[in-house]
């Protein structure tokens, strides 16, 4: 794709998953950049919304879910990051939450440093990437109003 547009700003698909259980919240270490994420990743072209979401909290979270148990609450959209070799990346991602679920072996341990389960008041201590930031705010309006989320993030 960079051979297309070579430097110019592309947008990608992401989707990113919290998955509750017993009242706690399952969280994966990102090995690079040491931030608390929810399971979460580009989603492939010819998958849908839940298929990607499915297939990315099994690989970082061994966690595998039906598609009809992936709830959309929130979208978030409008940073842009730099991947690789400094070519900007603008994310738009849909959030899920997904409470039914069965407990396998994480697939990438590579990017994956560590998995676990929070209570809700500890989530919101932990060093967070800015979109988990954005998708646990999220999430916390979503449950209060019962309302889909929009979040918009700008870089600063």
């Amino acid at each position: 794709m960079r051979q297309k547009f070579e430097h110019d700003t592309i947008m990608s698909a992401t989707t990113d998953v919290v998955p509750i259980r017993d009242g706690k919240v399952c969280m994966v270490l990102n090995r690079d950049y040491h931030y608390w994420c929810f399971p979460g990743g580009h989603a492939e072209i010819g998958l849908t919304w839940q298929e990607a979401a499915r297939k990315e909290l099994v690989e970082e979270a061994g966690l595998m879910a039906k598609d009809e148990d992936m709830k959309p609450f929130a979208s978030v959209s409008g940073l842009t990051i730099e991947y690789g070799y400094d070519d900007p990346v603008n994310l738009f991602s849909l959030a899920f939450v997904c409470d039914k679920f069965e407990e396998h072996d994480i697939e990438d341990e590579e990017e994956i440093a560590e998995k676990r389960w929070f209570d809700f008041d500890e989530v919101d201590e932990l060093k967070k990437s800015v979109y988990a930031e954005a998708i646990w705010k999220a999430y916390k309006e979503y449950l209060e109003t019962g309302e889909f989320q929009q979040i918009v993030l700008r870089n600063d």
